[in-house]
């Protein structure tokens, strides 16, 4: 039973080049190493990546899977990049793309809100959360709205707030980040009270 639930995960190269760093380290000679695992996309010897966080965009100059030099890599792979030259302090984890993909920040966003069922407290607005998205953790503000459907004909109501046990309509959260956030299309986000 145990072996019929399992699957062999189907992986794809297409789709934008995002790669999730985990190490930065410098080698005297090769220069600036990251290592991480594919997230979507491919990569090759010689393709320019961009270090989102950093803005910075450098030539991949070899690509390294388990010690074994390949020539390229794509989704689900774990590798290391060889960057060339590099302040490995400036990278601890981070994600890193195809730099001829479109980057995009976003300084705000309305997403469909759904309430863990383990969480018993009111979720306010205007209050503080802590909001995930991707490998990004940062301190934002809410609004609640309320509407039946995503509708940018019909106004919204505000709501004062929101629990399990509220009998509202739909509820929708106006989140504003603290900073610029790097954001993807269909990216989870996870809103998080860490004050009791």
């Amino acid at each position: 039973a145990l072996i019929e639930s399992c699957s062999i995960p189907i992986r794809s190269e297409s789709g934008p080049f995002l790669f999730a760093v985990d190490h930065c380290f410098g080698i005297k000679g090769t220069g600036t190493i990251v290592t991480g695992t594919v997230i979507s996309g491919a990569l090759r010897i010689n393709d320019e990546i961009m270090l989102i966080d950093q803005r910075v965009v450098k030539e991949v100059k070899s690509i390294q899977v388990f010690k074994q030099g390949v020539d390229k890599i794509s989704q689900g792979d774990r590798a290391g990049l060889s960057i060339g030259r590099f302040d490995s302090k400036l990278l601890e984890r981070g994600l890193v793309c195809s730099s001829k993909d479109q980057v995009k920040f976003i300084s705000a966003a309305i997403i469909d809100l759904q309430i863990v069922k383990h969480f018993k407290k009111d979720i306010k607005s205007y209050s503080k959360i802590s909001v995930s998205i991707g490998f990004d953790v940062m301190t934002s503000s809410i609004v609640l709205l309320e509407n039946n459907e995503w509708d940018t004909e019909k106004e919204f109501s505000f709501l004062e707030s929101i629990n399990l046990t509220s009998k509202t309509r739909k509820c929708f959260c106006f989140i504003k980040f603290e900073r610029p956030i790097f954001y993807m299309e269909d990216s989870v986000v996870i809103g998080i009270k860490l004050s009791r």
